[in-house]
């Protein structure tokens, strides 16, 4: 792909009926030459546009139309609805299968409050772009440094032995790093889930966890047969 266009959805937007969204945008804005439609999927305001009207109005607006087929795996129907119920239910393996890679996630990081560093675990911590984030808990990732894809063990949810954060925030240790990472954008493929988001009553009860968190993460690695930096991503 050599450009992607983001539309803003304004309620206007949104608005519009589907053949004014075909006439207007499609054809006399972007002046399509090719429209693909994906399997079942509906636009306009109520959904009134379908590959039928796409068929017809491409032959009186003078492009081509065609409906994408429908993708499976293991019997069921790829969708982006899909990937999204996966990521929130934590279930990242099965949404890597429907990807086809690691979902990931990036952002500029950000100086925190130095926990990690105080108890022997310093992360990278950042604030995501992304409006999607796999459900709260601890995940086996890899996190692209200096174009090398490194080993490290995330936390993703609103920290809640620290009274809790308004919003989620990201927290990677990376495994075998030391350096300063502030103000560079950080990205995040996550490849394993580990375990939920938990509240610990006591500080050294959260150490301890980390701990075996990033055993549990170097195991997982071990068995893929990485030792440092993965190719897999």
């Amino acid at each position: 792909i050599k450009q992607a266009i983001v539309v803003n959805f304004s309620r206007d937007f949104a608005a519009q009926d589907a053949e004014n969204f075909l006439s207007e945008v499609i054809h006399n804005r972007l002046q399509s030459k090719e429209v693909y439609l994906g399997k079942g999927f509906a636009f306009g305001k109520n959904r009134s546009g379908n590959i039928e009207l796409l068929r017809k109005m491409s032959q009186e607006l003078g492009f081509f139309a065609d409906e994408v087929a429908e993708v499976s795996l293991r019997g069921r129907r790829i969708s982006s609805s899909k990937i999204r119920e996966l990521l929130a239910d934590g279930r990242v393996n099965r949404a890597r299968a429907m990807l086809g890679r690691p979902y990931g996630i990036e952002g500029q990081i950000i100086r925190g409050d130095q926990r990690g560093r105080t108890i022997g675990f310093p992360t990278a911590n950042l604030k995501p772009k992304n409006r999607i984030i796999p459900k709260y808990g601890v995940y086996a990732t890899a996190n692209l440094i200096g174009g090398v894809w490194r080993r490290s063990v995330t936390n993703v949810g609103v920290r809640p032995t620290f009274a809790g954060d308004k919003e989620p925030s990201i927290e990677s240790y990376i495994f075998d790093f030391d350096g300063d990472l502030y103000g560079d954008v950080l990205r995040i493929r996550f490849l394993h889930r580990i375990r939920d988001e938990r509240k610990f009553d006591r500080i050294e009860e959260l150490k301890i966890q980390i701990a075996k968190d990033s055993n549990r993460a170097l195991n997982y690695f071990k068995r893929l047969g990485v030792k440092n930096s993965l190719s897999i991503v």
